[in-house]
């Protein structure tokens, strides 16, 4: 599908969009933003590009029982934040990345 019928199918209301490593990878080079995804043991990560800085932003992704992605964030202010800007990502994710 072009860019413009995937940007229909994941914004229609009701719709459930599951995506798979190649979706997050095109959603990281339209969105302009970085995805780490840690295995179940959080002992490991999958790194989805190269260079964990090539954008300012990242989303961390948990990928539960080799199923499902859950969104990973922190509170600040009462709400919860799930994009982490380069200066607010924990140590311990740079740690695993360079593993």
């Amino acid at each position: 599908k072009n860019i413009k019928q995937f940007k229909s199918l994941i914004k229609k209301t009701g719709n459930y969009f599951w995506g798979d490593y190649y979706t997050i990878s095109i959603l990281s080079n339209k969105l302009k933003i970085n995805f780490i995804v840690l295995d179940g043991n959080f002992n490991n990560i999958y790194k989805l590009g190269e260079n964990i800085k090539e954008y300012d932003n990242t989303i961390i992704l948990f990928y539960e029982q080799g199923i499902h992605f859950k969104l990973v964030g922190y509170f600040e202010n009462n709400k919860i934040v799930t994009i982490f800007p380069k200066d607010k990502l924990p140590d311990s994710i740079y740690r695993l990345y360079k593993k």
